[in-house]
């Protein structure tokens, strides 16, 4: 019995552009370079197909997206934009390809599919496509995210040290986040934290604005004056990570096309915890993103159970930053 291929690439579109879309090749690289089974158990087949059709066409397909769990089969159509693609050359054509697969993943993501590692996943295709020039290498803009803060309490010299914290914030963002893998609707989000005594503090303080022409997102949020003073550095950094997160949902009140904010939300929690300035705990499902374990063996390392490799308690508490021997002392000693 012939064994299914992982990838089944196809495409419905206009003849016009039709010749553009390099269905095959396209094809046969995913499926000689990725394995399901390297991700999780709950997916053995991916089923894609590329729509593009002029907005005008009689006929014409809707985007869909379903999951078998029996045959473990996800099936999806997405739509290219025709209009770019028709005016552009098959070296683009091929950009557009490979970047509407990667914004696809964040939808299955969001299908709850168990027992899958759509972030290693995630990572594992966009790196194989940059390689194989599917895929231009966006540069990471040293200032995607300008973080700022003004002060209009009395004690500023004071209130001035501690939001000096929140840069250590602003360089991790920079350094682990590119705005452009959720989308081409924002480039740069900025965002003035103004320090506030309770008093001073108005209902239309808080402001929000997308500027279109530039992709920016101006956001300025109001921090209690009163509660950075009581803050310790630990308390400090958790306050400073919780109003960032209310920032990114703020983002979604703009309405901003392409661009997928919910995606970045669950990242940056990820992030924020990671680097321990928030102070929530992880769901399972954020650990096995997080370190690449399945999530049957979070569970046996968390319950101590002695079969569990050495090597993957270690991979499990090196990605999390916690200590081995807390979780499974009788099995850890390094």
């Amino acid at each position: 019995m012939q064994q299914k291929p992982p990838f089944i690439i196809n495409s419905a579109s206009n003849p016009a552009v039709a010749p553009k879309l390099d269905i095959a090749a396209f094809e046969a690289l995913l499926n000689e370079q990725i394995q399901f089974s390297d991700y999780g158990t709950s997916i053995e087949q991916l089923i894609f197909t590329f729509l593009a059709f002029a907005e005008d066409e009689p006929i014409k397909r809707d985007e869909k997206q379903a999951y078998s769990e029996v045959d473990k089969i996800l099936a999806i159509s997405l739509r290219l934009n025709y209009n770019q693609l028709n005016k552009e050359s098959e070296i683009v054509a091929k950009e557009l390809m490979a970047t509407l697969f990667l914004k696809s993943i964040a939808l299955y993501a969001d299908m709850d599919i168990p027992d899958f590692d759509w972030q290693i996943f995630y990572i594992d295709v966009k790196t194989l496509l940059v390689k194989e020039n599917w895929l231009t290498p966006h540069i990471s803009v040293s200032k995607q995210f300008l973080l700022d803060f003004g002060i209009g309490g009395a004690d500023w010299m004071v209130l001035g040290k501690k939001m000096s914290y929140f840069y250590q914030i602003e360089r991790s963002l920079n350094a682990n986040i590119l705005l452009s893998d959720y989308g081409i609707g924002v480039l740069q989000l900025q965002c003035a934290f103004v320090v506030l005594p309770n008093s001073f503090i108005l209902p239309d303080t808080n402001t929000k604005e997308y500027v279109y022409e530039k992709k920016w997102v101006k956001i300025v949020t109001v921090l209690q004056e009163e509660e950075l003073l009581e803050a310790d550095e630990d308390s400090l950094l958790n306050l400073f990570a919780t109003h960032l997160l209310k920032v990114v949902l703020r983002i979604a009140e703009l309405q901003i096309a392409d661009f997928d904010w919910k995606r970045l939300y669950r990242h940056l929690r990820w992030l924020l915890i990671v680097e321990e300035w928030l102070e929530e705990p992880l769901t399972l499902q954020e650990k096995t993103s997080i370190t690449g374990l399945p999530t049957s063996l979070i569970k046996r390392i968390e319950n101590n159970v002695e079969t569990v490799r050495v090597g993957a308690v270690k991979t499990y508490c090196e990605k999390l930053k916690v200590s081995a021997k807390e979780i499974v002392p009788e099995l850890v000693d390094w």
